[in-house]
């Protein structure tokens, strides 16, 4: 949407194919859960205080609010104490370093390495190690021993945008619809072909209705080109084929369960469990017209595997468990409503987000090269690595790929 947005509004012809029947893709806001409140399906965050989005966020006048994720968040410690995030940093340096990530001075192998082999190497505990895999790296989408040691630190150790987090409380979904505003967005185009040779292109969808023009944009989630969902005639050349197979889409989903009446004190925002799913966060926090409160459980990689064995109603009973085991069996009472929103059976993303495999450092920038002035590549899979899996680097993958197409153009003529 970005690119289609940068490219009309420099005077081009700009068509967009979106497969659902509603614009953002992982970007989906339900207001149907609870009344009066936005629940997010997907992206929940502006993750910093210098992201791009805010200047819509400020132009629209959305209401924001911080998620304070370094004191009020609750934290099931090692050894079974339950303490706010602040009580957590502050008595146990252990715990404190995988918040921080302020590591030795110990660099990855030139192969690169898993995430998990590294740490081991500068000397993380198994402790430590289960405090990584319960918040880090579940966040990134993938089991410890499936990620690029190399893309970890980078992600670590960026501040480019700022540390901290907001919610949107009027909904992330105002960010696309913005951006959609004015242009020619075909909905429930699935693409199916791709024919193209140099400045030319047709797409087929699945209803076989074509469309042509002399330049196509892929923002394609990885997951779905992996599945061989769109063919390419002729086929992507074996660098784009390389760098899609080494950034494959974490599994995951988000268990979002409503209740009557809060179940935590109303400063706490989140909760970090010894138990799957292991990541939770309260929708609701700070959401002043909220007339139910709503616990959501984010769970990827080895722990969103683990869940899925349980099918759905195992999944609602497993993560209800886990809150009776952290909270009580006595704070947690029956949900009203439980929704699950399973990413990884999504057929227009088959994942959460892209994660960089051991030795793929690289790929992202491999994958986001225009391919004869013709293929071009957005979408948070192609952000530079402490950007990618997020919404700010897909929005700036888009900003980057019209201006290539711009500056292709302008160097022809």
């Amino acid at each position: 949407l970005k690119a289609a947005r940068h490219l009309a509004d420099a005077g081009h012809d700009v068509t967009v194919l979106e497969a659902r029947e509603r614009v953002g893709g992982r970007v989906f806001t339900r207001r149907d859960l609870v009344e009066g409140a936005a629940i997010e399906m997907g992206a929940e965050y502006l993750h910093g205080e210098k992201v791009p989005q805010w200047a819509i966020v400020k132009k629209l006048g959305l209401r924001t609010v911080e998620w304070p994720k370094q004191d009020d968040s609750l934290v099931r410690m090692e050894d079974d104490r339950l303490l706010t995030m602040r009580e957590a940093r502050a008595i146990d340096p252990e715990f404190d370093l995988t918040r921080t990530w302020n590591l030795p001075d110990v660099d990855v192998h030139q192969s690169d390495e898993d995430l998990y082999y590294y740490l081991a190497r500068v000397g993380f505990t198994p402790q430590q190690m289960r405090y990584a895999r319960r918040s880090f790296v579940n966040s990134v989408g993938e089991g410890i021993h499936h990620i690029s040691a190399a893309a970890a630190l980078q992600e670590m150790q960026d501040n480019t945008f700022g540390h901290q987090d907001w919610r949107i409380l009027d909904g992330y979904d105002h960010v696309p619809k913005y951006l959609a505003q004015g242009l020619d967005v075909r909905l429930n185009a699935v693409a199916t072909h791709v024919k193209w040779q140099a400045g030319q292109v047709q797409v087929t969808t699945q209803t076989g209705e074509t469309f042509t023009g002399e330049r196509v944009v892929v923002a394609v989630p990885t997951g779905v080109l992996n599945n061989d969902a769109i063919h390419f005639d002729p086929p992507l050349p074996e660098d784009k084929v390389e760098a899609l197979r080494t950034l494959p889409m974490g599994p995951g989903l988000k268990l979002v369960y409503v209740f009557e009446r809060p179940i935590v004190p109303e400063h706490i925002a989140a909760l970090y469990s010894r138990h799957v799913p292991p990541m939770w966060w309260l929708p609701t926090y700070r959401q002043p017209d909220a007339k139910q409160f709503a616990v959501t459980a984010f769970v990827t990689g080895e722990w969103a595997r683990q869940l899925f064995q349980f099918g759905e109603e195992g999944m609602r009973i497993k993560g209800l468990a886990t809150l009776r085991t952290e909270l009580g069996k006595d704070a947690v009472p029956d949900p009203v409503k439980v929704h699950i929103q399973n990413w990884s059976d999504d057929p227009f993303a088959r994942g959460v987000y892209s994660v960089v495999r051991p030795g793929g450092v690289n790929c992202r920038a491999q994958l986001a090269r225009p391919v004869a002035d013709t293929l071009y590549w957005a979408g948070e899979a192609t952000a530079p690595v402490p950007f990618a899996a997020t919404v700010h680097g897909a929005y700036l993958s888009g900003e980057r790929a019209a201006k290539e197409i711009i500056t292709h153009i302008e160097a022809a003529t």
